[in-house]
């Protein structure tokens, strides 16, 4: 990871701290946007178009609420990037969107529901 991208995702933690985000969110969106710059051969954020992102995305073999996650932080880091000016368009508007995936309803017996 270029120290580029350690400016920028440092700022942005920082952000993040600012707007009250748990500790927990912020470490989980920092090694988010970690693993994309030390993989994506993008020497900086400025440098990233959505077709790379979308490119990159294709090749990450994960679960389907892992690709969401992963989805939420590079758009909510595009938005504040573009917004920081350290990049001039915001390459996470090209990522489709990724269904939730809908829940399987566990309800509670009976007998313990009369209880």
């Amino acid at each position: 990871m270029t120290d580029k991208w350690l400016t920028v995702i440092t700022a942005w933690t920082t952000y993040l701290e600012a707007a009250g985000t748990s500790p927990n969110t912020i470490r989980t969106r920092r090694e988010h946007m970690q693993r994309f710059a030390r993989t994506a051969r993008a020497a900086s954020p400025g440098a990233v178009t959505g077709d790379a992102l979308v490119r990159w995305f294709a090749k990450q073999n994960w679960a389907s609420e892992t690709r969401r996650s992963h989805r939420n932080t590079h758009r909510a880091f595009w938005a504040w990037a573009l917004e920081a000016g350290h990049c001039d368009v915001n390459p996470a508007e090209a990522l489709p969107t990724v269904k939730a995936v809908e829940g399987i309803p566990r309800p509670i017996p009976e007998h313990l529901y009369r209880e």
